[in-house]
């Protein structure tokens, strides 16, 4: 009855004369040009691409593919896919490295299986235009180029601590309150974003260290790297995964004075450091451990992840990022306070 009653005062409004409603002429706009337009590439110009540049390309687009699929269950057969493309020249051995990479930063809860991927890849070598003393070519490794790699990521973590400082000077310079909080706003974005990368790194190193692709000293690095703050919850979060998975290989008596040396920072931070009792708990946990002589009191399943398992954890971090972004986008002038915690869940048992 009543969709009639609705149905039927449509159709009154129909036969009702229609409203004309007057607009003047619009004004004719002139849109702007831009300085440097884009233009397609003339056709002389993509000719002009080598067949290698050509195959080069579709070897970067075929791996980009790959990883785009990879997942523990498919890793076997994306792995030997991997290793039918033609990555025979340094620039391929370069980008295909440079793209594991990005995606091991990007997709953290990946790492174990984008490191696999380069364990699978570490005995390729190619040849270079370079000779020797001897006067013999010269070939680059997989796991050279890889070590170069990592090295570069701990170069921008400096450079991105420097940018972060000047971001810092900004803010405490700046001439009205509006200023000031604009530029804390920046600057906690850039903290966000550097320490994701930074972390992811250091995450990734982990990894490959623990399957012997990268040696001991860089991973020395990520450990004095992620103690420089006593109030970095997620760097010494970090640290305490790091150290409980690797812990038992580095500790050897040629490097004991070394990992003393961090044990003590740690316990310094644990009775002084004004950190939350989660991360105090993590960092104690990893104490008990080196003193049990890194055997774990608890029975832990050391077993690959499951997809299942990798999922959940991705959506947790996911779900942690929409509320970082939220501190953003929804207003809310917080500053900088809660930024140490990250709303990380608690993963202890």
């Amino acid at each position: 009855g009543s969709g009639n009653g609705r149905r039927g005062s449509r159709q009154g409004d129909r036969n009702e004369p229609r409203k004309i409603i007057p607009h003047s002429a619009p004004e004719k706009v002139e849109l702007k040009k831009a300085e440097q337009p884009w233009q397609r590439l003339p056709t002389v110009q993509l000719e002009s691409t080598t067949d290698e540049q050509k195959e080069t390309l579709e070897v970067f687009r075929k791996f980009q593919s790959i990883l785009n699929k990879l997942t523990p269950q498919k890793f076997t057969k994306l792995a030997d896919a991997t290793l039918q493309l033609k990555i025979n020249t340094e620039e391929r051995l370069k980008g295909v490295i440079d793209k594991i990479f990005t995606k091991a930063l990007e997709e953290t809860n990946f790492s174990e299986v984008y490191a696999n991927l380069c364990r699978v890849l570490a005995p390729l070598a190619v040849s270079v235009e370079t000779v020797n003393p001897e006067g013999k070519p010269q070939a680059i490794t997989f796991r050279r180029l890889l070590l170069t790699k990592c090295q570069q990521e701990f170069e921008k973590d400096k450079q991105e601590d420097e940018e972060r400082e000047a971001m810092q000077k900004g803010v405490d310079t700046a001439e009205t309150e509006e200023i000031r909080k604009q530029r804390q706003t920046a600057l906690e974005k850039a903290e966000v974003v550097s320490r994701h990368r930074s972390l992811g790194n250091i995450r990734f190193i982990g990894e490959l260290y623990k399957l012997k692709i990268l040696s001991e000293s860089i991973m020395h690095e990520c450990m004095i790297r992620l103690l420089k703050s006593a109030s970095d919850e997620e760097s010494l979060e970090c640290f305490a995964k790091l150290m409980a998975t690797t812990g038992k290989d580095l500790d050897k008596e040629e490097a004991k004075l070394r990992i003393d040396t961090y044990f003590n920072r740690v316990n310094d931070i644990i009775k002084k450091g004004k950190i939350s009792s989660r991360i105090k708990f993590a960092l104690q946990d990893v104490v008990d451990l080196r003193d049990n002589k890194w055997v774990s009191r608890l029975r832990q399943d050391t077993k690959v992840k499951t997809i299942d398992q990798i999922h959940r954890e991705a959506e947790d971090e996911e779900q942690i990022t929409k509320q970082l972004a939220s501190q953003y986008t929804g207003g809310g002038g917080g500053g900088g306070g809660g930024m140490s915690s990250y709303g990380r869940r608690d993963s202890r048992p």
